[in-house]
């Protein structure tokens, strides 16, 4: 297909990571967003409700990200994907890239990070098994 809808450098305060330390203290966070999806209504009709609403995937990227701490960016990656896959269907697959700024390491690194892409076959595939997040 090729359309896609990207939102790049939602930021956000969270308290996640392997140390109970950084759990505590926290990081800021930068969410780049890439969802694969049929843009060809909305271009041909200029309506909001033919497309995905950005200012939402925003909004979810946020609430995850602020919500409760887990270990890995990883996990922070996996469910972003599955809330915006399981909450907007015309979503066809996603690429979630999350990075930590300035993580706790013995060396100078501006941020560290993980990127993933899941499809709906995966979110189908993964919700068969009971297995959201």
């Amino acid at each position: 297909m090729g359309d896609r809808i990207r939102v790049r450098g939602v930021e956000f305060y969270g308290f996640h990571g392997v140390s109970a330390a950084e759990r505590e203290i926290g990081h800021r966070y930068h969410v780049d967003v890439e969802i694969e999806t049929d843009l060809r209504e909305a271009g041909r009709t200029d309506e909001l409700a033919a497309t995905l609403d950005y200012g939402e995937v925003i909004k979810l990227v946020r609430e995850i990200g602020e919500g409760p701490g887990v270990l890995l960016m990883e996990t922070l990656a996996q469910r972003m994907a599955t809330a915006i896959l399981g909450g907007f269907g015309g979503a066809l697959s996603v690429c979630i890239a999350v990075s930590k700024r300035l993580p706790p390491v013995d060396a100078v690194v501006a941020a560290a990070g993980v990127e993933i892409v899941r499809t709906r076959a995966d979110f189908e595939v993964a919700g068969s098994e009971g297995d959201t997040g």
